[in-house]
């Protein structure tokens, strides 16, 4: 369950916001983080993710929002699959 996701750094930003929906449109985000790197490891359960991110510049006054979000982007988790090795001695 634990995807990495990247993206190209943003001119001024200082940090990222990064969210993720189980839907693309509309997208409602089922959880938020900030970070400084331009990647992160997302930590998600087995299907269809669509995450996005957007650049923080918390220098300029009046951009408390952040800048615009990139267009949502798919990422698939497939889940778990262990198998059981008989000793063959």
């Amino acid at each position: 369950g634990r995807v990495l996701v990247a993206w190209r750094p943003a001119p001024g930003a200082a940090r990222y916001e990064v969210q993720w929906s189980k839907k693309q449109s509309p997208f409602r985000p089922l959880g938020s983080l900030r970070t400084p790197n331009t990647a992160y490891l997302l930590g998600l359960d087995p299907g269809v993710w669509y995450y996005r991110v957007r650049g923080l510049d918390e220098s300029i006054p009046g951009l408390r929002q952040g800048m615009t979000w990139s267009d949502p982007q798919y990422v698939k988790v497939s889940p778990r699959i262990f198998s059981v090795v008989r000793n063959r001695r």
